[in-house]
């Protein structure tokens, strides 16, 4: 079976790939670790419990659409026309680290980290369709995804400020006791920019 998808990794992006002879039941999940070297998309529990192998897939509908999706459970031979974006592909500390992952660490929101790159991209699925999120949308986004070291408590206050409430940026981010005393401003408008415009009380 012949299969052409886009994947946005570390090594490029946007590369093409044409699946000559797909395996009808390889997944998504095995395909990019095994095949493709990707291994930041992680095998959690393999059912789609757990939202460790969360990858973020595009396709045009009359405008292009995206989905946070489970790599364990999308079949390769289903991703026909479907560009792929792994955690590699928003950021890294080689290169520049995405708003998104950022956040995180700023937060203290990983610990063993083995959730982290699924939390990631349903965060960053969900920004990619709607760049002013409410709260209510940041904890639905994340109902796919198991973390057993956090709580969720320090994932979501990093999140929180994404968020918007009545149409203005949420102003008030609580900075934890143990960072250091470093004002941090701005929110992602969309474009994979910062843009500072409110102060946040230490």
């Amino acid at each position: 079976m012949l299969v052409r998808l886009t994947v946005d990794s570390r090594l490029s992006v946007g590369v093409n790939i044409v699946e000559r002879n797909a395996d009808p039941e390889m997944t998504l999940l095995t395909y990019l670790r095994r095949k493709l070297g990707l291994t930041g998309t992680k095998l959690g529990c393999a059912e789609g419990g757990c939202g460790a192998c969360t990858v973020m897939l595009s396709r045009y509908q009359t405008h292009t659409h995206h989905y946070a999706v489970n790599a364990c459970l999308a079949p390769l031979c289903s991703l026909h026309l479907v560009a792929v974006t792994t955690v590699e592909g928003i950021g890294s500390v080689a290169r520049e680290l995405h708003p998104v992952q950022e956040r995180i660490a700023m937060a203290h929101g990983s610990q063993c980290g083995f959730c982290t790159p699924g939390i990631v991209m349903s965060m960053y699925a969900l920004l990619r369709n709607n760049p002013k999120p409410k709260m209510a949308d940041v904890e639905e986004a994340f109902h796919g995804n198991l973390c057993r070291c956090t709580g969720y408590r320090p994932i979501l206050e990093g999140y929180k400020t994404f968020t918007v409430v009545r149409n203005t940026p949420t102003a008030e981010w609580r900075q934890p006791r143990c960072w250091p005393r470093k004002r941090r401003t701005g929110f992602w408008d969309g474009k994979n920019r910062f843009q500072i415009n409110f102060k946040i009380k230490a």
